[in-house]
């Protein structure tokens, strides 16, 4: 699993030059990453996640303190 981010020009130069974030990085377009099977992680409490496919809970992570990984820090 890879975990992406987005950001647009401006946000970009605040980064490197205003927060001094190394100005490198490997930059894929949106579409692309749809095109390949990515898409935005699901923030679920327990009831969607147990209502939920199986199949689809790859794509969630669950946000009660008591499902043992808070990734809201990432922000995908």
């Amino acid at each position: 699993m890879v975990s992406f981010t987005e950001s647009t020009q401006a946000g970009l130069t605040y980064l490197i030059e205003d927060r001094g974030y190394s100005p490198w990085g490997i930059v894929f377009r949106k579409q692309t990453v749809l095109r390949r099977g990515g898409g935005p992680a699901w923030y679920a409490c327990q009831a969607q996640w147990d209502a939920m496919d199986p199949d689809l809970r790859s794509w969630a992570v669950r946000t009660e303190p008591t499902a043992n990984a808070n990734w809201f820090h990432e922000r995908e």
